[in-house]
């Protein structure tokens, strides 16, 4: 990766892609995110602080991007998964399925990166962990006792993941029912080792007590972005205002948000040959195609992406 590629190099990306085998399963209860990759990303051109990635499809249209420089062996980062399942009585909030770690977990080690779960943490300890993995001085107590994760500056990205009740505003729900604002939360993302790399955050959870309905959608309103980072993504899994929904259609999938499945198949099946603002516009996509049922009522999700990337992110190229 550390070269420039060549002709032989475009040609043989092009010959990977013709042989793509679709992998898609005949199985009624498992989603099919695509079901033949159209094209591979190879590196042509090193700039002085990015390259530029090449795709080039089976139809025969070829594109270049400006892109974030991604390790080519050994871990990308750290993956902190924050999964909330068991909230207290006094809380007043019911206890969540338990499926979202387990495919987020294994979706971000097939992507190489050094994937930490912490579950069911009140509102300080989540963001302490964000502290704590991000390298800085936070006394590790509790849940966090053991916690060793930390980014290094060899990594290229950062992936937190978090899945949990929520509330309108932006405001994180911690196990014992208190709130963190996510602004809070992605201001402690600003790390030295993170400069100039992308950080990625997911979140699945509600976002209000609203349903989307089936045919009229409501844009509603962002959150507040606060001082943001800079190489910043963000996925909600529903609007400002909106709730999130668990999957009830696919019985290998019982027990996940919609979002958290799409979210995990889609990068799993398309990292190889798709940046990640296209990954998760296919996120959106799968997302919003399906029809869900909520208190008898058909209603409808849409995750929502804010950045300020300056580039592209291909997890993987060639």
């Amino acid at each position: 990766v550390g070269s420039k590629a060549g002709a032989g190099d475009v040609a043989a990306a092009e010959d990977i892609a013709s042989k793509h085998i679709d992998s898609s399963s005949q199985h009624s209860d498992v989603l099919t995110v695509t079901a033949k990759s159209s094209r591979v990303a190879v590196k042509v051109k090193e700039e002085a602080d990015h390259i530029v990635v090449r795709t080039d499809g089976l139809n025969g249209i070829t594109e270049d991007f400006d892109a974030y420089r991604m390790n080519a062996s050994g871990r990308h980062g750290v993956a902190l998964v924050i999964s909330n399942t068991k909230f207290s009585k006094d809380s007043g909030l019911e206890n969540l399925e338990e499926k979202d770690k387990e495919l987020l977990v294994k979706a971000f080690k097939h992507l190489s990166y050094e994937t930490v779960l912490l579950e069911n943490l009140n509102e300080c300890e989540i963001k302490n962990a964000v502290q704590l993995v991000m390298g800085k001085d936070v006394l590790r107590v509790g849940k966090l006792a053991k916690f060793s994760a930390c980014v290094s500056q060899g990594d290229d990205s950062f992936i937190l993941a978090i899945s949990s009740h929520g509330k309108i505003g932006g405001v994180l729900c911690g196990v014992e029912g208190g709130g963190l604002k996510e602004e809070d939360v992605i201001q402690e993302m600003n790390c030295p080792l993170l400069t100039e790399k992308p950080k990625i955050l997911f979140i699945q959870a509600c976002r209000g007590i609203e349903g989307s309905a089936l045919v009229k959608f409501d844009d509603g309103s962002k959150a507040s972005t606060g001082d943001w980072p800079d190489d910043l993504l963000v996925q909600h899994s529903s609007y400002e205002g909106k709730q999130s929904y668990s999957d009830q259609k696919r019985f290998a999938f019982r027990g996940s948000g919609v979002y958290a499945r799409a979210l995990a198949e889609t990068l799993t099946e398309m990292y190889k040959s798709t940046d990640l603002l296209g990954m998760l516009t296919k996120v959106s996509e799968i997302v919003q195609e399906e029809t869900l049922s909520f208190k008898s009522k058909k209603v409808k999700q849409c995750p929502v992406i804010s950045d300020n990337l300056r580039y592209k992110v291909f997890i993987k190229y060639c």
